[in-house]
């Protein structure tokens, strides 16, 4: 397992790798302010009504990237939106497609930690680049 857990953590090292810190700190507000919007539809609407689950997962996993902050199955259940069964099944997805990768927790091997692999890190990027532009 820990042959497995070196790369994945040499990847989270560096998890921005040609981009400049402030162009990732412009793209992590975007990120959060997307989530916040999210919230507010959900708190007007029925939240049924737009539900994205795996949506959420990968701006919570592209904010915490960005803050240096570690994700766990847990952490994303909460945060999909949905109830556990849909985020974990929504976790699997976004596995099979190569947009995150999994690792056991160093400190706490009950835990699973999530992040953005390298594709799903540079489709984040790409996306909320072009939000952004879109904005100004």
């Amino acid at each position: 397992m820990a042959a497995m857990a070196t790369p994945l953590r040499e990847i989270v090292a560096a998890p921005h790798a040609g981009h400049m810190a402030g162009d990732m700190e412009r793209l992590s507000k975007v990120a959060a302010e997307l989530l916040r919007m999210r919230q507010a539809r959900a708190d007007v609407f029925d939240a049924d009504m737009f539900s994205e689950p795996g949506w959420n997962i990968l701006l919570d996993l592209f904010v915490c990237m960005c803050r240096a902050k570690n994700c766990s199955v847990s952490d994303l259940c909460v945060a999909s939106g949905a109830p556990a069964t849909t985020a974990l099944r929504w976790l699997a997805k976004l596995d099979s497609m190569g947009l995150i990768a999994r690792t056991n927790d160093g400190e706490d091997r009950r835990r699973c930690l999530v992040f953005l692999s390298p594709r799903g890190r540079q489709k984040m990027i790409d996306y909320l680049s072009r939000v952004e532009n879109t904005l100004r």
